[in-house]
C-alpha cells in the first residue's frame, strides 16, 4: 500500500520501500506527466503535531540521493493504476543492511 502508515512503519523497520509516484508531479515537470517511476523512500520527516512534513528519497531519474519531498508535493504526484487508483508501494518484509 501507498498510505503514509505503510510507508512510516516500513521506514521505522528498516524495511526497503519502494513507492510509485508520477514522474512529472514529482519533478515539476510537465513533458513527464502521466509517467509512472519508482523512488526508493529512505527517511520521513514529520511535523510537530506528527503529520508526515516530507519523504526523504533516492531517485535514479534524476540522479539524486537524500533529496527531501514535501508532502505536498508527494501527494500531487501519485502514479495510478489503469483503474484509477494508487499503485501500492513495495516493502519489504526484512530490513534493509
Amino acid at each position: 500500500m501507498s498510505d503514509p502508515g505503510t510507508l512510516n512503519q516500513g521506514i521505522a523497520d528498516g524495511d526497503g520501500v519502494i513507492a510509485a509516484r508520477d514522474a512529472g508531479s514529482l519533478w515539476d515537470s510537465p513533458d513527464d506527466k502521466g509517467t509512472g517511476h519508482a523512488v526508493l523512500v529512505t527517511g520521513v520527516q514529520f511535523n510537530p503535531d506528527g503529520s508526515v512534513k516530507a519523504y526523504r528519497i533516492n531517485d535514479t531519474g534524476q540522479g539524486v540521493c537524500g533529496r527531501v519531498v514535501p508532502i505536498k508535493t508527494w501527494n500531487a504526484a501519485p502514479a495510478l493504476m489503469p483503474d484509477g487508483s494508487p499503485k501500492p508501494a513495495n516493502v519489504t518484509k526484512k530490513p534493509v543492511v
